[in-house]
C-alpha cells in the first residue's frame, strides 16, 4: 500500500496539464460551445441604456409636476 505522501506518475501528469485543459472557453466548455454561446449584438442598440434613460427622465417629471402642484397649493390669495 502506498503511503500518502507518495506521488506517482499520474498525479505529476495531472499537475503539468491540469492548466491547459480548458482554454477560454470558460465553464467547462469547448471552442465551438463557448462561440455559440456569446453576447449577441443588440440590433436596437443600446436599448438597456435608453430604457434607463426614460425612467429617469419620468421620474424627474413626475417629481417636478408633485413640487409645481404642491407650490402652487402653499401660494396665499390676497384679497
Amino acid at each position: 500500500m502506498p503511503s500518502f505522501n507518495s506521488i506517482d506518475d499520474l498525479d505529476y501528469f495531472i499537475f503539468d496539464h491540469d492548466k491547459f485543459l480548458f482554454g477560454r472557453s470558460g465553464k467547462q466548455r469547448s471552442k465551438q460551445e463557448a462561440a455559440n454561446h456569446t453576447n449577441r449584438p443588440d440590433t436596437c442598440g443600446h436599448s438597456r441604456k435608453l430604457t434607463t434613460k426614460l425612467r429617469n427622465a419620468e421620474k424627474r417629471a413626475k417629481v417636478a409636476r408633485s413640487k409645481k402642484r404642491s407650490h402652487r397649493s402653499q401660494r396665499v390669495i390676497s384679497c
